[in-house]
């Protein structure tokens, strides 16, 4: 998933999405590290697209990272929802041109700690799914950086 192209330098904000049954979205300003939004979204795609293209828009050098979830084992209604979702997710950025990739799980963990206390710190709520979405958003900008 990739839009018309952006270069590492270009990027001056992250969109991060935590898929699932409740989808966790993080919007981080890149130079600053300001978290600037994070939601839990309960089964909601047309929410989900509106705070994408509302993003987008205002914000056209961000870069919209999505973790990569691909399951394991037994395959739970949630589990099917999830995998479906990613694949919405990236079809829906891919055809509005948005940029964007996807990110192993693996790759936010190192961040969950930060997230945790950024969110804190702003008063906000903290639930897992925003917490795996803003982990997303620092481990991309620590790439980027």
């Amino acid at each position: 998933m990739s839009g018309p192209g952006l270069s590492k330098s270009e990027v001056t904000h992250i969109l991060g999405i935590d898929p699932g049954v409740t989808t966790g979205v993080a919007f981080l300003d890149v130079k600053s590290g300001d978290v600037l939004e994070v939601r839990a979204i309960r089964d909601g795609h047309m929410e989900l697209v509106a705070i994408i293209d509302q993003i987008m828009v205002a914000f056209p050098n961000t870069y919209v990272v999505i973790e990569d979830f691909v399951g394991c084992g037994r395959r739970s209604a949630s589990i099917i929802y999830t995998l479906k979702l990613v694949g919405w997710l990236q079809t829906y950025c891919k055809w509005r041109g948005y940029n964007g990739g996807m990110q192993q799980p693996q790759r936010r963990r190192s961040w969950l700690p930060d997230a945790k206390v950024m969110i804190k710190a702003k008063r906000l709520k903290n639930v897992a799914h925003t917490r795996d979405a803003l982990a997303h958003c620092l481990a991309y900008r620590a790439a980027i950086l």
